[in-house]
């Protein structure tokens, strides 16, 4: 399998997880009462988010930025 590589090391940049903006999306549809299908649209694309977010860590290859990051 390929390695990607991810443009900031966790240490230089905090993680970006979806989490908060799928909580986000989820209170946003409850309270405007949203329709099935809406709700069916938003949850596939919080899927991908989160497949892309586990994809990253997992396999992606991390780089710090120059004079960021831990110091030696």
């Amino acid at each position: 399998m390929r390695t990607t590589k991810v443009t900031i090391k966790a240490s230089s940049l905090p993680m970006g997880s979806p989490l908060g903006i799928i909580i986000l999306f989820g209170l946003l549809l409850d309270r405007l009462a949203a329709p099935g299908w809406v709700w069916g649209v938003v949850g596939t694309l919080a899927l991908a988010l989160v497949i892309e977010f586990i994809r990253q860590r997992t396999v992606g290859q991390e780089h710090d930025v120059p004079g960021f990051g831990e110091l030696s």
